[in-house]
């Protein structure tokens, strides 16, 4: 067993000096990039089919980043691709450049076709289109700004999909993101169409897990047949029946 015996002995080290002493391979499976963990709970159901070289497919709904905090980074890696949406114009400008095997959009997502206004700040990952949450957010006195409103049109889901994804081709992640209207989004999908095995939501609405399925969020998945696998602080992992 050499990779336990390198194992073992990186464990008398330091951390730096231990996975220096691992191997390519483990180093890898072990970077994280999700702001709590959430694609290492990921890698951990496709954990089979990742090591026979499986190449799936995700929808990223509030990217963000190419890096920073994403749930998909690691999949990207490992060979999977799909698609990347964000109302930011600086974040789609960072996917095209550091995820060209995506499709990367610079779209708002909601479930209507009226205008809404894009609250942009100075901390991108905060960007939201739901108004008070962003006000809130600018009182909070965290050093949060908001530096630009933009007006725009938003589309659902459903229509992006319907323009952008490959007919017959499988969502295997369906991740959402947007900052006070995650419900909106997951709303604006054709669910009986586009049905992910996983979807990974932003829902700290209900933070007892026993009380979870009290949040809008969790009745509207199961009604659609999901149930919760898995949470992180701020993010509810479900998974298809």
């Amino acid at each position: 067993m050499k990779f336990k015996s390198r194992y073992v002995r990186a464990l008398k080290l330091g951390v730096q000096e231990a996975l220096d002493h691992l191997s390519p391979d483990h180093k890898e499976k072990q970077r994280s990039y999700s702001q709590s963990g959430e694609d290492m709970v990921l890698r951990d159901f496709y954990e089979v089919s990742l090591m026979a070289g499986y190449k799936g497919s995700y929808v990223d709904v509030g990217c963000h980043h190419p890096f920073r905090f994403s749930n998909t980074c690691s999949f990207y890696q490992a060979g999977w691709s799909g698609l990347n949406i964000d109302a930011d114009p600086r974040a789609i400008a960072a996917f095209k450049k550091f995820r060209p095997g995506d499709i990367n959009l610079e779209m708002a997502v909601s479930n209507g076709s009226e205008p809404v206004v894009f609250n942009m700040f100075n901390e991108g990952a905060i960007n939201s289109l739901d108004a008070h949450l962003s006000e809130s957010r600018e009182r909070e006195q965290h050093g949060w700004k908001i530096l630009e409103k933009r007006t725009l049109i938003p589309r659902t889901l459903a229509s992006i999909l319907d323009e952008y994804w490959e007919p017959g081709r499988r969502i295997d992640i369906l991740d959402v993101d947007v900052e006070g209207v995650d419900y909106e989004v997951l709303v604006s999908n054709n669910w009986s169409k586009y049905r992910p095995r996983f979807v990974l939501v932003e829902d700290d609405s209900e933070k007892d897990l026993a009380r979870a399925s009290e949040s809008r969020i969790h009745a509207f998945l199961a009604d659609k047949g999901y149930r919760l696998v898995a949470a992180t602080r701020r993010t509810r992992i479900f998974e298809t029946r």
